[in-house]
């Protein structure tokens, strides 16, 4: 399975709510850190009072401005998303061969990429999945060492970059 963009799905979605709800324009990182700050991958438990001060542009004025942004419309833009990765995980590990099953059910998942900073996408996909589940250390470079690996020593992991089979499942 495959979820086009990942977490930035849930960047756009901040700045479209911003853009066209409230007439603010945000830049990428703003909106990175607007999802960082008040977006949860549990919308449930997650403080309804929070506001961020953040700044972007007043459309209507077509000036620089500094204005609040509160927790509802980021949740609001997380929740699509992360409902959809967890179902997306779910089905991926459904598929997954038996041993790797075993595994994971012992062992419980990690999360890698820069989106498992997300608070309690852990305790959510474990949730979805029914096994534990945890973040990475240094979640963010986790697909960089692994490549690195595979450049250093391609003969190790040949069988699996072949195998048709493996490529279908993952």
């Amino acid at each position: 399975g495959y979820l086009h963009y990942g977490m930035n799905r849930i960047d756009e979605r901040v700045r479209r709510i911003l853009r066209s709800d409230f007439g603010y324009r945000v830049g990428v990182l703003a909106s990175e850190e607007i999802k960082n700050t008040l977006g949860t991958a549990m919308p449930d438990k997650a403080p309804k009072d929070v506001i961020m001060h953040a700044t972007g542009i007043n459309l209507a004025k077509r000036m620089p401005v500094n204005f609040d942004v509160e927790t509802k419309p980021v949740l609001d833009a997380c929740e699509d998303v992360v409902g959809e990765l967890a179902r997306l995980v779910n089905t991926v590990v459904d598929s997954a061969p038996e041993e790797l099953s075993a595994d994971l059910t012992d062992a419980g998942a990690v999360l890698t990429g820069g989106g498992a900073a997300m608070a309690e996408l852990d305790r959510r996909i474990g949730q979805a999945l029914g096994i534990p589940c945890r973040v990475a250390d240094a979640p963010e470079g986790c697909a960089i060492r692994g490549l690195y690996r595979i450049m250093e020593n391609p003969e190790a992991y040949s069988a699996m970059l072949m195998d048709r089979q493996s490529r279908q499942v993952w």
